[in-house]
């Protein structure tokens, strides 16, 4: 069994399609379906690291188009974010947001996801990692973007909501998941590179309890500082100023 690491998630869909898994479980506080970076990868000049970071918005639905049965677990109070963006409600969403307005949305969302590429999305929490269980294929995989964790919010690129004390995913609910249906394969991404050498890192505990369970880190495509600094650069240019 083994974990594998990147960088930035879309090299987990790329390493994945090697792999091609029935059933992917995908932990995330973003719903990665922007057509606008799926469009990025079909036009962008074979750079690879330019390639990674500017279709991180369309992981999801990368994968969705690509393999058969496609789950985000995104918490609760996440997919509120999300659907308040969707209805740029923005700071309306976490302080007396119009609650009626926003459940519609995502109601909203869920429908055409599942509608335009099969794309399957499920608030936990509060549903526990435990409870996928019986959702998932013997051959699944478990997909994992650190930014999912409330512990890991200071060591992702992208924080999930700004919103302090926000109940997001926890550590250990997802490790009980993976002991108990032992996927062959779990892909992790978008830790920052200094977290990875910080073996005091709140991710380095997380990969380091992998182990413990017989799991052998892989890394799959990580940066260096330099190669970061470029990524991250080019994506704030040309993603961030439209919009993720």
């Amino acid at each position: 069994m083994k974990a594998v690491i990147s960088s930035f998630h879309p090299c987990s869909y790329f390493f994945l399609k090697d792999w091609h898994p029935n059933t992917v479980l995908s932990f995330d506080s973003h719903i990665d379906a922007n057509l606008g970076g799926f469009r990025i990868l079909e036009t962008i000049e074979r750079n690879k690291i330019l390639e990674c970071v500017l279709t991180r918005a369309a992981t999801h639905f990368m994968m969705a188009k690509e393999f058969s049965n496609v789950i985000v677990a995104i918490p609760e109070i996440a997919l509120k974010f999300d659907a308040s963006i969707t209805d740029e409600m923005i700071r309306e969403s976490l302080v007396g947001f119009r609650k009626e307005g926003i459940e519609k949305t995502i109601v909203r969302k869920k429908e055409i996801l599942k509608k335009l590429c099969g794309l399957k999305i499920i608030e936990s929490p509060p549903k526990k990692p435990l409870e996928f269980s019986e959702l998932l294929t013997e051959d699944c995989v478990i997909d994992i973007d650190i930014d999912y964790f409330t512990d890991m919010q200071s060591e992702c690129y992208t924080r999930a909501v700004e919103q302090k004390n926000a109940e997001l995913g926890k550590v250990e609910d997802v490790l009980k998941l993976i002991e108990k249906i032992k996927p062959e394969v779990i892909t992790i991404s978008e830790m920052k590179v200094s977290v990875l050498e910080d073996p005091n890192s709140k991710t380095r505990f997380f990969l380091k309890k992998l182990e413990d369970i017989e799991y052998k880190i892989e890394k799959n495509f990580v940066l260096n500082i330099e190669e970061e600094e470029y990524a991250m650069r080019t994506y704030n240019k040309l993603i961030l100023k439209k919009g993720k």
